[in-house]
């Protein structure tokens, strides 16, 4: 009997020292980081972003201190992710902030002691938290659970290449090159031409509005067809990396000035000239034409009276200033080039000399007639001209002094006579 009782406080006995051997390892045991990783999608983060990276204890924990707690990063230069959130927890959030110059091949922690920070076990206050972190690279590290890339240096410049200067069609070939990242590498899909316009007018390109997109492009060449005339174009090409950092590449002295249009250029005149369709003239005269382009101006004329073209002048709105006198009936013409080099030749006309006076026979008044004072003298006279004719109503003045008659004897172009009447008005008499 006292066996038996004897056999059963011992079993008593050791089932409380199981118990407790039991509760003093749960009581002492230390909450230690498992792993380390980002909720952040894999991929290249640029300046400005923020990256969050959760810490995984085995036991919730309570952070004390927060504004000191932090992890070392491994970017270039080195950095710390700030803690966050999530103190009563077992995963602790730090976040981090990309800074220009920034890089990481792969972010990681610097080493397995880069957690920093006062941090306790949730279920004994007292008693710290191990913060050895998974070495960097191995299983459970930032480096082995996340593929995060920091790259906040923008791609190299590549070129862009088009003809500086006028096009005369609507259509402007665009070739360029993508450039070069030793980063995070190009992203393609973003390349993109882009172009500013401003008003050309008389040569010289107005005030430029912003850079805009033109097309999604990055193949090496585009053929912008969208051009309108009467405008300056200048183009850029942008490209980012696959952290987002873009690069652009323009030349700002390089200019499509787009002139699709013809320059005018107005009938030829010819002054001093006689008769306004047959241009017959007496002696030197100048030839003019009014030319004009309004998008890129005129920047030449010439002419040509029968011995090829010679440049003329431009004198304000009209090509000018071309002296001409001839002996025989000639044809000539003008011509005008716009900024664009575009040609445009006026209607010739011919110009026909006449240095011969028409030649008058009197029928009235008569040979021999003597008049008085006041009396009223009919005048008429055959008039033949071969040349360049005698415009109607035209004053015709008599061969006889005309000091002491009042009155008008005009040209009548149907008759072909010039006739009228004169009143004698002399201040003595004979």
């Amino acid at each position: 009997m006292v066996s038996q009782n004897a056999n059963r406080n011992s079993a008593r006995i050791l089932s409380v020292l199981v118990f407790l051997t039991m509760f003093a390892g749960m009581a002492s045991a230390t909450a230690a980081v498992t792993g380390v990783t980002s909720p952040d999608a894999n991929g290249s983060y640029k300046a400005s972003t923020v990256i969050n990276v959760t810490v995984t204890f085995s036991e919730n924990v309570i952070v004390l201190g927060a504004g000191t707690t932090y992890l070392t990063l491994n970017v270039t230069p080195n950095h710390n992710a700030s803690y966050s959130s999530g103190s009563g927890t077992s995963a602790l959030t730090f976040q981090y902030t990309v800074q220009a110059a920034d890089t990481a091949a792969r972010l990681d922690y610097l080493n397995n002691a880069s957690l920093y920070g006062d941090i306790r076990q949730s279920n004994s206050p007292g008693a710290e938290a191990d913060k050895a972190l998974p070495n960097p690279g191995q299983t459970g590290s930032l480096g082995a659970n996340s593929n995060i890339t920091i790259d906040t240096t923008a791609p190299a410049t590549g070129t862009i290449t088009y003809t500086s200067g006028y096009y005369t069609s609507a259509s402007v070939a665009i070739t360029y090159t993508n450039g070069s990242d030793t980063g995070s590498g190009l992203n393609l899909s973003s390349g993109k031409i882009q172009r500013e316009s401003a008003t050309l007018s008389a040569g010289t390109c107005g005030s430029y509005s912003a850079f805009s997109d033109l097309a999604a492009s990055s193949n090496g060449s585009y053929v912008d067809t969208s051009v309108v005339s009467g405008n300056c174009y200048i183009y850029q090409y942008v490209i980012s990396d696959n952290a987002g950092n873009p690069t652009v590449t323009v030349n700002l002295s390089k200019v499509a000035k787009v002139d699709t249009s013809a320059p005018t250029i107005g009938p030829v005149a010819i002054s001093p000239s006689y008769n306004s369709t047959s241009f017959y003239i007496s002696g030197n005269s100048t030839i003019t034409a009014a030319v004009a382009d309004a998008e890129s101006g005129i920047t030449g004329c010439e002419y040509n009276i029968g011995a090829g073209w010679v440049a003329g002048a431009i004198v304000g709105s009209n090509c000018t200033n071309i002296s001409v006198n001839t002996t025989a009936a000639t044809s000539i013409n003008m011509r005008a080039t716009s900024g664009a080099g575009t040609l445009v030749t006026g209607v010739a006309i011919t110009v026909t000399p006449d240095v011969t006076a028409p030649t008058y026979v009197f029928d009235l008044p008569i040979n021999g007639t003597y008049y008085k004072n006041g009396s009223t003298v009919n005048v008429s006279a055959n008039i033949t001209e071969t040349g360049s004719g005698i415009a109607n109503g035209t004053y015709c003045v008599p061969s006889f002094s005309v000091a002491n008659f009042n009155g008008t004897v005009l040209y009548d172009n149907v008759t072909g006579k010039c006739t009228g009447a004169l009143t004698i008005s002399c201040s003595t008499t004979t």
